[in-house]
């Protein structure tokens, strides 16, 4: 991941400045020899940066878990990862898992009207 991270164009102009971005990415040594991975300490958890490799990867893993909706597979991302975009890529991802589609249970079915015998005579 931290050679890709030295590959990852988005992360390099993130850390240049010439891309707005509200994340505060600095260098932190992991492991034995030390790597050096990029991570975002703006909020209480620190989350590494993830190359555009490793996106899809990381969001079917923690996804195939238990296959939850979009709100829920955006906060497993986000809690553990972090990368430009990344609402959007997780709902569209999330909106077309097939195994979600057939999974899920079709909403506003109609029975088909039986047909229903009349009675003889009055109750």
């Amino acid at each position: 991941m931290a050679r890709e991270q030295q590959k990852d164009s988005q992360l390099q102009d993130i850390l240049a400045g010439s891309c707005p971005s509200s994340l505060v990415l600095q260098p932190f040594p992991v492991g034995q020899p030390p790597i050096t991975l990029h991570c975002d300490v703006s909020t209480d958890h620190i989350r590494p940066f993830v190359p555009v490799i490793f996106r899809w990867e990381i969001f079917n893993n923690l996804h195939a878990l238990s296959r939850p909706g979009v709100r829920a597979s955006l906060k497993m991302v986000a809690e553990r990862y972090v990368w430009p975009a990344m609402r959007q890529d997780v709902a569209l991802w999330a909106r077309t898992c097939l195994q979600c589609q057939s999974s899920k249970v079709a909403r506003h079915t109609r029975s088909e009207i039986g047909k229903f015998e009349l009675p003889s005579s009055r109750f």
